[in-house]
């Protein structure tokens, strides 16, 4: 009874918490470095800068784990709740690609996390590593790319879960709880732009979408996330929804 009664409360609450990891996150990540691990030119220099910039680097990652190991999966399994009763389909494909996406880059935060240690290494030595060592930088290297490819294959599953549910507010009957179908639009267009990632490492000049596709992300889940505690109170019962 209680999970009925807060449900759309809890929904909202983790849709702000997305925001909040994003809006920490990604300034916080820029601030560290603005080099790439995987651009062998700019290997040393990415090193340098979280070595130099640690305390940000930290923290940045660490919005980016809750976001991917507690924020993720939670708004998955809220909203396939929430919407079955509209698209069981569409819900589930919903839930899967949250899932989804939340795994893959997960691996990439915990990689993300060890490029720490390898800065303090580069720059310092460590055991049986002199400061300045190629494989050091090598293995950075390796890394960055190995980084890249999780963060871009986790934009496709995230744009299964923003395509999923954007057609479900768009096109799916009624049902219990019908947010306005704008927020339906946006979501199809967050989705469309999550793949661009991939796109992007070919020109640079689609870099602009993937920015974009961040911004209607962010306006997307932070409507939706007020428009759920706004009227959540007023909403029936989604665990009866069957």
């Amino acid at each position: 009874m209680f999970l009925s009664n807060r449900i759309y409360f809890f929904t909202g609450l983790v849709l702000l918490g997305i925001v909040a990891c994003l809006l920490v996150g990604v300034p916080l990540s820029g601030a560290a470095s603005s080099y790439q691990a995987q651009d062998r030119g700019d290997t040393a220099k990415f090193l340098a800068d979280v070595n130099d910039h640690t305390a940000v680097y930290i923290v940045s990652t660490a919005a980016f784990t809750l976001l991917d190991s507690v924020f993720g999966v939670l708004i998955g399994a809220l909203l396939y709740l929430v919407f079955r009763d509209r698209s069981r389909a569409l819900a589930i494909a919903l839930f899967a690609g949250f899932v989804a996406q939340s795994a893959v880059s997960l691996s990439g935060d915990v990689i993300d996390a060890a490029f720490v240690p390898l800065a303090k290494d580069f720059a310092n030595g460590g055991a049986g590593v002199s400061a300045g060592d190629a494989s050091t930088l090598e293995l950075a290297h390796t890394l960055g790319w190995v980084v890249e490819f999780l963060h871009d294959a986790s934009g496709t599953m995230l744009a299964v879960a923003f395509l999923a549910l954007g057609w479900l507010l768009v096109a799916s009957p009624a049902g219990k709880v019908n947010p306005p179908k704008a927020l339906g639009w946006l979501a199809i267009v967050g989705g469309v732009l999550s793949v661009t990632a991939w796109s992007a490492e070919a020109a640079d000049a689609l870099g602009l979408l993937n920015l974009l596709g961040l911004i209607v992300i962010l306006v997307f889940t932070g409507w939706l996330g007020v428009w759920f505690l706004i009227r959540g109170k007023s909403l029936p019962d989604p665990i009866a929804a069957g």
